[in-house]
């Protein structure tokens, strides 16, 4: 049998559709889903002109891995999905692409999908599993902060902590105040967002949400521009000179994420994460891998 798909023929080409792709069937642990939303992301854009990922997937190639679908059939073993499920799941980097969107069929792994509540849309379902993944993977994984539906959140003290989010304006930005939201960390501080939408996003909590400005700072590193936060995270900033370094006075300097407990102070920086989160999305690295689940506890 075969399917309606679109399809990467050739890098740097142009997409094309095909009415007679194979349609994938699923293993043992996967589920079948009739595709109803696929979302596109910068990656796919990538790995169309770039080439990124094909290594891995190889050609023709069908992208979007933000997948939204009911499920018409379920592998041997599944145990948590039943036919008429809807679903989503971060389709995986494999050869021959059979879990991504552009196509009529996929089949999703059981591990690292969720079923949707009938209050969330399947377009509002589909923007979810790449554009959280940075904040989900910064937040529990590579920053102290346990996830708050894990057995280590009962001893850890969400509301003593102060997050920095630089980059909060931003897709990921958002996330990830929603998520600080969501573990009722103490103070949210925001860098490259908007004050009143931060503290408007998702449910209000416990959680206090601020914005701090990042004003040039002629002074440091030898009249080399930097930038420093103002008051909000307690005396002079995050770095051991109250500085966060910059790029052309505004872009954050890669320094992924550091941790500095003895201020209570945590930062993330949401900039420089997204070169880390192309890595993280590579689903071969087995580090990685079980953080990009955690998504589906926030659905559910």
């Amino acid at each position: 049998m075969t399917q309606k798909a679109v399809l990467l023929k050739e890098k740097a080409t142009s997409l094309v559709f095909s009415d007679d792709h194979h349609i994938p069937q699923p293993s043992q642990l996967q589920l079948q889903i009739k595709v109803a939303v696929a979302g596109l992301n910068g990656h796919d854009q990538k790995i169309r002109d770039m080439g990124i990922f094909l290594g891995s997937i190889g050609l023709p190639a069908v992208l979007a891995n933000d997948v939204v679908g009911k499920v018409v059939a379920v592998g041997s073993d599944v145990t948590t999905f039943k036919k008429g499920d809807r679903v989503v799941s971060q389709a995986d980097f494999v050869s021959g692409t059979p879990q991504n969107g552009l196509q009529e069929y996929a089949v999703l792994n059981e591990q690292f999908t969720a079923r949707i509540p009938d209050s969330i849309t399947d377009d509002e379902a589909a923007t979810l599993p790449t554009s959280i993944i940075a904040s989900l993977v910064a937040l529990f994984h590579d920053l102290p902060i346990p996830a708050p539906w894990t057995k280590d959140a009962s001893d850890f003290d969400y509301a003593a902590k102060t997050l920095l989010i630089v980059g909060g304006g931003s897709v990921a930005g958002r996330y990830a105040v929603q998520l600080a939201k969501l573990a009722k960390i103490g103070r949210i501080v925001v860098v490259g967002g908007n004050e009143e939408n931060s503290k408007n996003m998702g449910r209000p909590t416990s959680s206090t949400v601020m914005a701090a400005a990042l004003q040039p700072d002629p002074d440091v590193g030898g009249g080399k521009r930097g930038s420093r936060t103002t008051g909000v995270v307690g005396g002079k900033g995050v770095d051991d000179d109250g500085v966060l370094p910059t790029l052309d006075g505004s872009l954050q300097q890669p320094a992924l994420l550091t941790a500095r407990p003895q201020r209570r102070v945590l930062s993330l920086d949401l900039v420089s994460f997204a070169q880390k989160c192309i890595d993280c999305s590579h689903h071969g690295h087995n580090g990685i891998r079980q953080p990009v689940s955690l998504y589906k506890n926030v659905v559910n």
